[in-house]
C-alpha cells in the first residue's frame, strides 16, 4: 500500500477508534529491529506515527512506544505530544527501570534477543527464565 494511503486509511480508523470512549491509544515508533524482512525486503512502512497520528487523537490518553529514551519520554510528556511513554526492550533489559530512571543510573543492559518471550511453556523453567530474571539490578 503507497505511504499515503496507509497514512489515510490509520487517520481514519484512529479518529474513529478515539470516539469509542476507550482508556488510551498506544502507537509503536518504528524500530529497525522489530522490522521483518519477507521475500528479501523490510516489511514496515516507515513514517512518523508521531506527526502522522497524534492529531487524530482527542479524546483517548495518547501513549508512545518503540524505542524512546527515558529523556526523549519526559520532552514529549513535557510538551503535551504525548501522554505517557511506554518501555518494552528498556525494562526487559532493565527490569528495576523505574529505579535507574528514578536515580539516573545507566541504561547499559546487553540485550539477548534471542531470550526475548521466552522458548514456550514446553521448554524446562530454568530456560524460561533466561531474559527476565538474569539482567543484573542496578546498585545504588
Amino acid at each position: 500500500m503507497p505511504l499515503q494511503e496507509t497514512i489515510d486509511t490509520y487517520q481514519y480508523f484512529i479518529s474513529q477508534a478515539d470516539n469509542l470512549d476507550l482508556g488510551y491509544i498506544c502507537l509503536v515508533r518504528y524500530v529497525p529491529a522489530f522490522d521483518p524482512i519477507i521475500d528479501g525486503e523490510h516489511r514496515a512502512t516507515k513514517h512518523d506515527v508521531l506527526k502522522s497520528y497524534r492529531p487524530c487523537i482527542k479524546n483517548s490518553a495518547f501513549l508512545l512506544n518503540g524505542g524512546l529514551t527515558p529523556e526523549e519520554a519526559n520532552e514529549l510528556i513535557a510538551a503535551k505530544e504525548i501522554d505517557a511513554a511506554v518501555f518494552g526492550t528498556l525494562w526487559i533489559g532493565h527490569p528495576d527501570l523505574a529505579k535507574r530512571i528514578g536515580h539516573d543510573l545507566p541504561l547499559d543492559a546487553k540485550l539477548d534477543f534471542t531470550t526475548f518471550y521466552g522458548p514456550g511453556p514446553e521448554a524446562p523453567y530454568e530456560q524460561q527464565k533466561k531474559g527476565y530474571t538474569d539482567y543484573p539490578a542496578a546498585r545504588l
